[in-house]
């Protein structure tokens, strides 16, 4: 899987999803996302556990699982994968698409996939990007009430609940 999962939010993603008739699929596909943020010291600054009525707010979907609801809303003859976009300018409610081979495309909605350093994002929005200092790790722990209790106790996994 390249690049794991992405997570779309309300007021930006999600607001796309829904514009392009796709936001019951994305739900479909989508899982609420589950992040204990702790301090050094293991302090929860943050529990987890999103509630059934925000389960959504922040959920995250596969990227290829993505790819593909995308794709295959797609009438056949309106994708174009074998280039590398230079340039974008939004002309009279449409957009002009320049390519690195010089060729240039007119297009309704384009689907910008490539991250920050994206030609197209700058579209989106004029937001820098910026190395703050925080760095976020993420893994997982096989079998944590075997191997590792006190993870699962951070973590306020169900399974340990059930247990009491």
């Amino acid at each position: 899987m390249l690049g794991g999962t992405l997570d779309l939010h309300k007021g930006s993603g999600q607001d796309a999803m829904e514009k392009a008739r796709l936001l019951e699929h994305y739900y479909a596909m989508a899982k609420p996302m589950e992040r204990t943020v702790a301090d050094e010291q293991g302090n929860v600054l943050f529990p987890g556990k999103p509630t059934s009525k925000g389960q959504y707010d922040n959920s995250e979907i596969n990227r290829n699982d993505l790819k593909q609801l995308l794709l295959n809303s797609l009438a056949s003859d309106t994708l174009i994968g074998d280039r590398r976009i230079t340039g974008l300018d939004e002309q009279n409610g449409k957009w002009l698409l320049q390519f690195d081979n010089r060729v240039t495309a007119t297009a309704e909605v384009v689907i910008g996939a490539n991250g920050g350093m994206s030609k197209v994002r700058k579209q989106v929005t004029d937001a820098e990007i910026e190395y703050t200092g925080t760095l976020i790790i993420q893994g997982e722990v096989w079998q944590p009430e075997m191997t590792c209790m006190e993870f699962l106790q951070l973590c306020n996994d169900p399974l340990l609940n059930d247990r009491k």
